[in-house]
């Protein structure tokens, strides 16, 4: 008998045993970040952070945010305000200068559970575009193939995202943003969720008065160019940097001229479009739009 009870024992303890190693797997399955799970967790902390890139709709992004998520009854819009350091709104930027930049994500239809945002700005090259710093405690910045991208760190319970921004050196010509908010109801996946249209906002750059003058001393003799870069100035100059840069922002020839007002240059220039920028010795500059045959 007390065997028999001892087999029954082993039995019921074996089962159990069992069935504790099948409800293990159950549960460790559920909590696996798999694909679907761990793209909804990406989503939610940034998508620049997680390896997603640009999702703003800008010339060099992969999509938008509805790339994955869609389904809700929301209504979003997003806006951009622009201002200097004492609070006016601006609408062109002074190079070198540093601005307050405030994201809202408005909506007119329920309520959402959260929100989340993504900008970044390019020049005419789709080249970084200036430096944002000192974002709000739910946005954070992250560069992505040398551009720089202001996006939310979690799933925002406010609708505005706010960075400073400094301008770009003199030169650059007109700058873009690229921006994209979404409404979420914050369930956790990225069904239900309503992003915003696209958007972009564009500031042409205010030149100084020496730039200005500067600018209009300057002429292209040919532009179109076949081998030789010919520029005409107004006026004798002691000093000329002159730099040229091609559609992506890189630095390919540079030169510094004396006691000149006639630039004569044979370069080496692949068929494109690039920017030469000078500068003279009263750190007056130029920039010119260059196309080569």
């Amino acid at each position: 008998m007390k065997k028999k009870l001892l087999s029954i024992s082993a039995l019921l303890m074996l089962f159990l045993l069992f069935q504790s190693f099948k409800y293990s797997e159950k549960t460790s399955d559920y909590f696996i970040p798999k694909d679907y799970h761990g793209n909804i967790m990406l989503r939610s902390t940034g998508p620049a952070a997680n390896g997603l890139g640009d999702l703003t709709g800008s010339p060099v992004s992969g999509g938008t945010c509805t790339n994955c998520h869609a389904g809700g009854s929301y209504s979003p819009s997003i806006t951009l305000n622009i201002s200097d350091n004492l609070g006016n709104p601006v609408t062109s930027y002074v190079p070198g200068v540093q601005y307050n930049l405030t994201f809202t994500v408005n909506n007119s239809i329920g309520t959402p559970g959260g929100y989340g945002m993504q900008a970044t700005a390019l020049l005419a090259s789709n080249a970084a575009a200036g430096t944002f710093s000192t974002p709000s405690s739910n946005a954070q910045i992250i560069p992505v193939s040398g551009r720089s991208y202001f996006e939310h760190n979690i799933r925002s319970t406010s609708p505005t995202f706010t960075s400073k921004w400094t301008a770009p050196a003199a030169g650059n010509g007109p700058i873009t943003f690229y921006f994209i908010g979404n409404a979420v109801n914050g369930t956790g996946g990225t069904g239900g969720d309503t992003p915003t249209a696209a958007t972009t906002r564009t500031l042409n750059e205010t030149l100084s008065t020496s730039d200005f003058a500067f600018q209009n001393n300057i002429k292209l003799l040919e532009n179109p160019i076949k081998d030789a870069l010919n520029i005409r100035l107004a006026e004798r100059y002691q000093n000329i940097d002159l730099e040229i840069f091609d559609i992506s922002g890189k630095s390919i020839f540079n030169k510094k001229y004396n006691d000149v007002n006639l630039i004569n240059e044979v370069v080496n220039l692949s068929t494109g479009v690039y920017f030469v920028k000078l500068k003279n010795e009263d750190n007056s500059k130029a920039t010119l739009k260059l196309v080569k045959e």
